[in-house]
């Protein structure tokens, strides 16, 4: 059963406070940094100092929460916005490959589509090649500007910036969907089709978390 530390819990606290990002980032956080005052807490303790006063030189060591908040949001910033360049090159390469799967073999009786939809749809996948590229670009400008103390204006520069991509991805998407459906009422009974829609459906709000993990880390 752990020793009960009220002032490293209380210390954590008042930080945790302070901290905004995903949660379970800011968890993983907050853990290593009990586990840095654990450490000295306990090396003081072998140096001859009482329990108490061990953890409350371990405290006043490791810096006031508002001192450390400026680097742990920093990283919490990083964190969020790298998931999401991650997960919108994922969901990226695989509509990208698939899309057209949706359409093969359909038995398409209708007029042939407009110049507008086949505008709309050649633009929806240069959207996704654009926010893939610069998702792929933050990633790797974020690894590298972690060797150089990253802040969190960089982070939150990227992070709305694939924010705003991924929400013109989304309208851009859910209208081509629409139209399809509007022009060609066999859409609703097309197996491919219906399977697209719910997975598209699914990869959105699996970007949706993370865009808001990364909004909430970099306001």
């Amino acid at each position: 059963m752990p020793v009960p530390a009220p002032e490293i819990d209380d210390y954590l606290r008042a930080l945790g406070a302070r901290l905004h990002g995903p949660g379970r980032l800011k968890a993983d956080l907050l853990a290593e940094a009990r586990g840095s005052l654990e450490d000295a807490a306990e090396a003081y303790e072998e140096g001859g100092l009482a329990s108490a006063a061990a953890r409350r030189r371990a405290v006043a060591d490791f810096g006031t929460p508002g001192e450390l908040v400026p680097a742990y949001q920093a990283e919490l910033a990083a964190s969020g916005t790298r998931i999401l360049a991650v997960r919108i090159v994922v969901v990226a390469v695989v509509l990208l490959s698939s899309a057209d799967l949706m359409w093969q073999g359909a038995p398409w009786t209708g007029p042939r589509p407009p110049a507008a939809y086949l505008a709309l749809s050649a633009l929806l996948d240069l959207l996704w090649i654009l926010t893939g590229l610069l998702a792929a670009g933050a990633w790797l400008g974020l690894r590298y500007a972690a060797r150089r103390g990253t802040r969190v204006r960089l982070p939150r520069l990227l992070g709305r910036s694939m924010a705003v991509c991924v929400g013109l991805a989304a309208v851009a998407g859910a209208t081509l969907f629409t139209w399809s459906i509007v022009m060609w009422d066999a859409a609703v009974r097309w197996p491919p089709l219906l399977i697209g829609m719910v997975a598209a459906g699914v990869a959105f709000g699996w970007l949706a978390g993370a865009v808001r993990g990364c909004l909430v880390g970099t306001r």
